[in-house]
């Protein structure tokens, strides 16, 4: 088994190989345990040491804000898709795929799922978040 450290260490390494030879790395998957993630909000999450921007195998995904909502609608359904998540996290089975690429804020890009199930499709799902781009504003009309 392979412990947190050899499993960042690997993604290092996956990292530095798509640098040098300007490739997009293949998927690389990570098991992890509950303890392993933190969740910030419904679409990132701390793991492997790194801040994750959460997307989906087919694409992005988006929650509700909960640090700069524009309205209160936003925040108390940003509050539920953060919730959400943390029980999704909470229930095990875990693991997180990136190909290495990152956004423009630095987080990591990856997919996560939990008991085989992709998080960003299980709150798409349960109106939870939108595929991105979105095609509403949580807000409603502004």
């Amino acid at each position: 088994m392979k412990t947190p450290m050899t499993r960042l260490t690997h993604l290092t390494y996956v990292l530095i190989f798509s640098a040098i030879f300007n490739t997009s790395a293949a998927a690389e998957c990570f098991p992890l345990t509950p303890g392993e993630v933190r969740v910030v909000d419904g679409d990132t999450v701390h793991a492997l040491g790194e801040k994750w921007r959460l997307t989906r195998p087919s694409g992005g995904y988006d929650t509700p804000e909960t640090y700069s909502p524009k309205c209160y609608a936003e925040e108390l359904l940003g509050k539920k898709a953060t919730e959400r998540l943390r029980e999704l996290v909470e229930g095990g089975e875990l693991v997180i795929c990136t190909d290495g690429e990152r956004d423009r804020y630095g987080r990591f890009l990856g997919h996560l799922s939990a008991q085989g199930r992709d998080v960003g499709e299980t709150l798409i799902s349960e109106n939870l978040a939108q595929p991105w781009p979105r095609t509403r504003e949580w807000c409603g009309d502004e």
